[in-house]
């Protein structure tokens, strides 16, 4: 196997050459062209990226992978790189989930590791690589680089547990898979709202329909998190800009679902979709004093509820546990976010200064 790192110049071209990869890859949206495009044209804004391929001779890419341009963090000053993300916290506030190198099906099981060796080796002045969210596999091929190289020290900063929902496991439109209490809490919602006015979940279609449930969503979003006191996460321009161009450039692969009570828009999903899995990635939803209208659980059961109508396999509410997603779904994937960092002066300094650990806060949807 041949590898080749380099500082990525043409970034058209290394799309076009993730594309033809992702062909041959498992499915992941954090790894499609949706996915990718969008980052890319975000990341070019903030960072030169470094590129790894990896090719077995004649024929596509075996595997990629690509860093943002090592920055300086504040304190003890570490030049940091971080893997499909920029190195720049405002627009790593995307918050990748699923992280891996893309690597074709029936690729050497070393691939992996080859590729994270390359990148370390050709970055000497790099202190510090950053993974976040990583799946099990790169997180193995992490661990093997670390242990190859006595002079590198591993960190795992944060583990996280995905929650999925079966659609293949009972009737979602009478609520089936839903405990007698949660089935209670999504029909007694339904009850109030529709007490407004007639209550329905679409699906956002054409660029006027998808335009005005966008702009509810960022109303509702930012509302929602301003009445606590905090900034919502589509405040921050780059993230707003990354999920607008995912949503013009690859319509296909997004999905708005608009709750509506009395015309009004009262929620607002906003869910990534890859062949039979969509995932739910952000949402909006008014702030209700009333404890018994509870917009978000009604919008996820009859979203899943159309899902499964429409032949989707799985549903998922991607990470962090929290307690209304294992109402609907079982825990999945355990994405863990972890570290290389060179030995050295800093490296024993940096251990013992709580303050610079690395931000691994969970989405803000």
């Amino acid at each position: 196997m041949k590898a080749q790192v380099e500082i990525v110049s043409d970034i058209e071209r290394l799309k076009a050459d993730w594309a033809r990869l992702y062909t041959a890859a498992p499915k992941n949206f954090f790894q499609s062209p949706c996915w990718f495009d969008a980052w890319c044209a975000m990341a070019h804004d903030h960072a030169n990226l470094v590129s790894v391929r990896i090719d077995g001779g004649a024929g596509p890419a075996l595997a990629m992978a690509v860093m943002g341009r090592p920055r300086r963090q504040p304190g003890l000053g570490f030049r940091q790189a971080r893997l499909c993300e920029t190195g720049d916290e405002e627009p790593d506030r995307i918050y990748i989930e699923y992280n891996d190198i893309l690597v074709a099906d029936g690729a050497p099981p070393e691939v992996r590791r080859l590729a994270l060796s390359e990148l370390v080796n050709a970055q000497p002045g790099i202190e510090e690589f950053v993974f976040r969210n990583a799946r099990a596999p790169l997180v193995e091929a992490v661990r093997e680089v670390a242990n190859a190289n006595p002079s590198l020290a591993l960190e795992v900063v944060r583990r996280e547990t995905t929650v999925t929902v079966d659609l293949g496991a009972g009737d979602w439109a009478a609520l089936a898979p839903l405990s007698k209490s949660a089935r209670a809490k999504v029909n007694r919602a339904h009850r109030e709202y529709s007490a407004r006015g007639a209550m329905e979940l679409s699906l956002a279609q054409g660029e006027d329909e998808r335009r005005a449930a966008w702009a509810a969503l960022c109303e509702l979003h930012n509302t929602s998190w301003r009445t606590r006191g905090e900034e919502g996460a589509l405040e921050n321009r780059a993230v707003a800009s990354f999920m607008e161009t995912m949503l013009r450039d690859h319509p296909d692969n997004i999905d708005l679902y608009c709750l509506r009570a009395g015309g009004e828009f009262i929620g607002v999903l906003y869910n990534l979709v890859e062949g039979d899995v969509a995932s739910n990635y952000q949402s909006g939803f008014r702030f209700e004093a009333d404890n018994r209208l509870a917009p978000g659980f009604l919008a996820h059961a009859l979203a899943a509820a159309d899902y499964q109508r429409r032949g989707f396999a799985e549903y998922d509410l991607l990470g962090g546990a929290a307690d209304y997603k294992l109402r609907f779904g079982a825990p999945g994937e355990t994405l863990t976010t972890l570290t290389l960092t060179r030995r050295g002066l800093k490296h024993s300094s940096r251990r013992v200064l709580k303050g610079l650990r690395r931000d691994a806060k969970t989405h803000r949807t």
